[in-house]
């Protein structure tokens, strides 16, 4: 006759309830890891026109103009971003700042 004592009764109780939780689970997990619709996108439609020889213009957008006329200023560079930092270095070479 086989030692059976409540602690053992539960034990075969739990084993089973995770054995009959745990075959569901793993069911589910690979039977949905073939799931994957394969489904091709559908292809955008284009609008194909027929090519003809012809002469095209030529053109150019800008947004200013370098055409100049004698003595015209055609641009002029901001002088406040070079005359801060000469400022800050005249500062500097008056009072130092300390390491």
């Amino acid at each position: 006759m086989r030692f059976q004592n409540q602690y053992s009764e539960l034990a075969n109780h739990r084993a089973l309830a995770v054995s009959l939780l745990w075959f569901p689970a793993c069911v589910i997990v690979l039977g949905s890891a073939g799931c994957t619709h394969n489904v091709t996108p559908r292809l955008p439609e284009v609008e194909v026109a027929k090519p003809i020889r012809a002469d095209v213009p030529l053109f150019s957008e800008w947004i200013g103009t370098t055409v100049g006329y004698a003595c015209d200023l055609l641009f002029e560079v901001d002088k406040w971003p070079f005359q801060t930092v000469v400022g800050k270095a005249k500062a500097q070479l008056v009072w130092p700042v300390p390491n």
